[in-house]
């Protein structure tokens, strides 16, 4: 068994289709995503996983943001996004958490 499935296409189809072509040939239950330029706290996944077995009624699951310029210890500003899922469906109507 194969850790990676790599999909490509022949264009570039931009991030959003490319990121549905990638969900479509996905063959596992939980789908983990990252950009190129983010870091991950080494217990991200595993809360994120926790969280799922813990609520079977949970579709996806978040994290906060923080941003730093060249060393990730030095954090320049935080985003906080909302948790509760009202609050989620307001703030999403405004932007992307």
């Amino acid at each position: 068994m194969r850790l990676f499935k790599i999909i490509t296409s022949k264009v570039n189809i931009g991030l959003g289709r490319a990121l549905n072509l990638g969900l479509k040939n996905c063959s596992n239950e939980l789908v983990a995503r990252m950009d190129t330029d983010d870091i991950s706290l080494p217990e991200r996944c595993e809360k994120q996983v926790c969280a799922f077995e813990a609520d079977p009624t949970l579709d996806i699951v978040g994290t906060m943001i923080d941003d730093f310029i060249d060393d990730p210890k030095v954090v320049t500003s935080s985003r906080i996004f909302p948790t509760e899922h009202e609050a989620i469906c307001k703030f999403d109507r405004r932007r992307s958490a």
